[in-house]
């Protein structure tokens, strides 16, 4: 089984040893390791070439901001991480994740097994199944996580239990569509919207109970334009999903 791996990085050299010694641990899946670093220093594009010999890419993201703000691109990075995999490397199943590991690499087999068995298009990795489990996760991030898919289970469908998970699963002939669609947001607001492209086209979607374990980089708090800006492009992409079906 062969599985992409898109990492965006930003200063995160002290984590590079650490993913390299937890995926070395998981036997038969060959790994390509696709890294976005929008670092502002060439320390983590340094300690991935020490410690990662093959089977890795290295692409560079400039940094943007509003104001005095730097502005959260993360799926953004994803979604080049994604257009180089899907353009240069031929995979079984394609995933993005956190450097900081605060999704277990271990859930990745829990996805393959699903991905046989389901030939699913998408596979989330939820935190709100039976066997899910959420660690060290501030309470306030956890009641906002759970009135946003609250709100979305009756928005859109109570079929998904997870709308804010960021551990997803895409099949590469379903996310060259992705691509093709041009998502229109870099903002984690792009999770609601790659969701409802699956979700609307009648691919097949599945779930597994995820771990996920906070992190200090994770549990900072959140600038308020931050939020302002995420609750309005949450609220545009659900307005166009409405105005689609009313169509």
């Amino acid at each position: 089984m062969k599985v992409g791996i898109i990492i965006p990085t930003y200063q995160e050299q002290d984590n590079i040893k650490k993913i390299k010694e937890t995926f070395s641990k998981i036997k038969n899946i060959n790994f390509f390791f696709c890294f976005i670093d929008g670092s502002y220093s060439n320390d983590t594009s340094k300690e991935i070439k020490k410690n990662f010999k093959k089977n890795f890419k290295i692409i560079r993201q400039k940094q943007q901001k509003i104001g005095y703000f730097k502005v959260s691109r993360r799926c953004e990075a994803s979604l080049m991480g994604f257009k180089w995999i899907i353009k240069n490397k031929n995979v079984d199943i394609i995933t993005d994740m956190d450097a900081d590991l605060s999704s277990d690499p271990k859930d990745i087999l829990k996805a393959i097994k699903i991905y046989k068995n389901n030939n699913s298009d998408l596979i989330i990795g939820s935190k709100y199944l039976l066997k899910s489990r959420v660690i060290k996760r501030k309470i306030i991030r956890i009641l906002c996580s759970k009135i946003y898919t609250s709100v979305c289970r009756v928005l859109i469908s109570n079929t998904i239990s997870d709308y804010s998970a960021g551990f997803r699963f895409y099949s590469p002939n379903s996310l060259k569509y992705l691509i093709l669609k041009k998502p229109r947001y870099k903002s984690p607001a792009q999770h609601l919207e790659n969701l409802l492209f699956y979700y609307e086209n009648n691919l097949k979607i599945s779930e597994f109970p995820a771990r996920y374990t906070d992190t200090d980089e994770n549990s900072k708090s959140i600038p308020l334009v931050h939020i302002f800006i995420f609750v309005y492009q949450l609220s545009n992409i659900l307005i166009r999903y409405y105005f689609r079906k009313l169509k």
